[in-house]
């Protein structure tokens, strides 16, 4: 039986697809609307943009990778703005965790394949559950 590339590649998709991300919707004319998580609750104005030391290897802090109409971002923190830079897996190592939207809440997840593991948006994040 012959398989044709495109159902092979959607099939592998679909297998790495990971938990599903509720802040990601198809419109009913093709458009996809992404849904951002929310600031923190203390912020009254926008952030202090942080530094570019962020983006170097062996930075300490933890990046959190967020959904977007333009793709995956990495952020320094856990809501999109001007310091996220484009997700590219294995650009570098360091700790990251995942922004998703799972059961109607925001949540951080140490991978994007399960949701065991993930937390309240608000919770502080575990040490050492971080995807590399």
């Amino acid at each position: 039986m012959k398989f044709s590339p495109v159902i092979l590649l959607a099939a592998c998709a679909a297998t790495h697809a990971g938990i599903p991300n509720e802040a990601v919707r198809t419109m009913p004319d093709g458009r996809v609307v992404v849904e951002q998580p929310p600031g923190p609750k203390w912020l009254k104005k926008s952030p202090p943009r942080p530094k570019e030391e962020i983006w170097t290897t062996g930075y300490l802090r933890p990046s959190f990778l967020i959904e977007t109409e333009r793709g995956w971002q990495e952020c320094p923190q856990l809501w999109v703005d001007s310091s996220c830079r484009e997700y590219v897996p294995g650009r570098d190592k360091r700790m990251r965790t995942w922004v998703l939207k799972v059961g109607g809440q925001w949540r951080t997840c140490p991978t994007r394949d399960a949701a065991a593991g993930c937390r309240d948006y608000y919770s502080p994040l575990p040490a050492g559950s971080y995807q590399q």
